[in-house]
């Protein structure tokens, strides 16, 4: 049988009032086992699809992120022009910004 043992895990992060995420047209940060998705100014997806990992958006259907966690999600663009930005992909650098503690 074909059979997909491990669907993705997916979870939505809110931003506060007083930050927003940064949009684009190409706005995805993949590292391997998730990825990062803004959505709107005020709300984010997060995709697991290493689903032996652990995070701490697990038991929340929204997670509410605070201004500094928005502020390093948004550092992780460099804004170029008002035609480009370069998104960096490096995994260190999302784990660092959502402050994932990773568990097996």
């Amino acid at each position: 049988t074909n059979q997909i043992e491990n669907f993705p895990e997916i979870y939505f992060l809110k931003s506060p009032d007083e930050a927003y995420f940064i949009t684009s047209d190409n706005p995805v940060l993949f590292c391997g086992k998730w990825s990062y998705i803004p959505l709107s100014p005020s709300y984010a997806a997060f995709i697991l699809y290493d689903t032996r990992l652990k995070c701490r958006f697990k038991n929340n259907g929204v997670f509410q992120l605070s201004i500094s966690e928005v502020q390093k999600l948004n550092g992780v663009y460099w804004k170029q022009n008002d035609v480009f930005t370069i998104v960096g992909n490096r995994d260190k650098d999302l784990i660092d910004a959502l402050e994932i503690e990773v568990k097996r």
